[in-house]
C-alpha cells in the first residue's frame, strides 16, 4: 500500500500487507517531500499511480511540474518527466499543475489543472534507464461541453481499455480510447 500523506510535512509511505489487509511489522519505508535532490526529489505530490507490472510509482508534482518516477520497492527517485532543457540553463515544463497520473500498457496519462487537459505519455524508462517519457498527444480542452474539461484531477483506467477524467465541476465523465484515438483499437 503505497499513501501520500501531507501533513505536517508531505512525505510518500509504502506499507507492506498480507492479504488480509493487516501490516507486516518492520516493512514501512518513507521518502520524505519537500527537498530537491538533484534528480527531482518529491516537493508537493498530488496523485500517484503504479506501473503495470508494479514496479515503478508515477507521482505528479505540483511544485516541480513534472511527474517523478520511483522505484516502488526502494523508493529510490529514477528521474522525472514534463520539463525540458531548452538551453542556458532554461527549462520549459509541459505542465502547469499536474495532478492526476494513470497507468495503461506503456502509456501514462497525467492530468493537468492549470492547462485543463490530459497528457499522453509514451515510452520504456527514464532518462536513466533507457530513454524519456514522450508527449504522444493531449486529450480535451477547456470549456464545460462534451470534449471539454475544466481543472481534471482524478485519472483511472478502465477495464474496457477507455481511460477517464474527473473534473472539479462533475462534468468531466468523456472518455477516450487508452490509445488516445477514441476507438480502443490501440493504434495510438
Amino acid at each position: 500500500l503505497f499513501v501520500i500523506d501531507r501533513t505536517p510535512a508531505a512525505r510518500l509511505m509504502r506499507l507492506m500487507l498480507r492479504h488480509d489487509g493487516v501490516e507486516l511489522g518492520g516493512t514501512r519505508k518513507t521518502l520524505w517531500a519537500g527537498r530537491r535532490d538533484g534528480e527531482g526529489g518529491l516537493v508537493d505530490p498530488q496523485e500517484m499511480c503504479t506501473s503495470v507490472d508494479g514496479t515503478r510509482l508515477f507521482v505528479a508534482d505540483a511544485a516541480q511540474r513534472v511527474v517523478v518516477v520511483i522505484d516502488a520497492g526502494s523508493l529510490e527517485v529514477l528521474g522525472s518527466f514534463g520539463s525540458i532543457a531548452i538551453g542556458d540553463g532554461r527549462v520549459e515544463t509541459l505542465f502547469q499543475l499536474p495532478y492526476g497520473v494513470a497507468c495503461y500498457g506503456d502509456r501514462i496519462f497525467v492530468s493537468d489543472q492549470g492547462l485543463h487537459e490530459v497528457s499522453v505519455f509514451k515510452g520504456g524508462g527514464t532518462q536513466i534507464d533507457g530513454g524519456p517519457y514522450k508527449r504522444t498527444r493531449t486529450l480535451l480542452s477547456k470549456g464545460t461541453d462534451p470534449g471539454e474539461c475544466r481543472r481534471p484531477r482524478g485519472l483511472c483506467v478502465l477495464s474496457d481499455n477507455r481511460a477517464g477524467s474527473h473534473g472539479d465541476d462533475g462534468k468531466g465523465d468523456d472518455a477516450e480510447g487508452a490509445d488516445g484515438n477514441g476507438d480502443g483499437s490501440g493504434d495510438g
